[in-house]
């Protein structure tokens, strides 16, 4: 099943305690990040904004639904928006 997170809580550590996932219906359920890194391994979910790393850790991965179009003296130009992993946000043309 292929899952997106549609947003994570945080505790006073800023670590991510849940993830809230929203299925292609459009029902949402939240879980830990250790049922879903579970669920990940055991192949019984891909998510389509974040993936599993080598290490087990779950990062966020660029998606086509952050190009921006925009339009710069009547040409349209398409920018795709990316965050570091220091936090830093990127743009780059496409």
């Amino acid at each position: 099943m292929i899952l997106t997170v549609i947003s994570k809580n945080k505790d006073k550590h800023n670590k991510v305690i849940a993830y809230k996932l929203k299925s292609p219906g459009g029902q949402s359920i939240e879980v830990t990040p250790q049922m879903l890194k579970a669920a990940i391994l055991n192949g019984k979910v891909t998510l389509d904004n974040m993936r599993l790393t080598s290490d087990h850790r779950l990062i966020d991965i660029k998606s086509n639904n952050d190009d921006l179009i925009i339009l710069n003296n009547n040409l349209i130009e398409k920018i795709r928006m990316f965050k570091n992993d220091n936090g830093t946000t990127n743009f780059t043309y496409v």
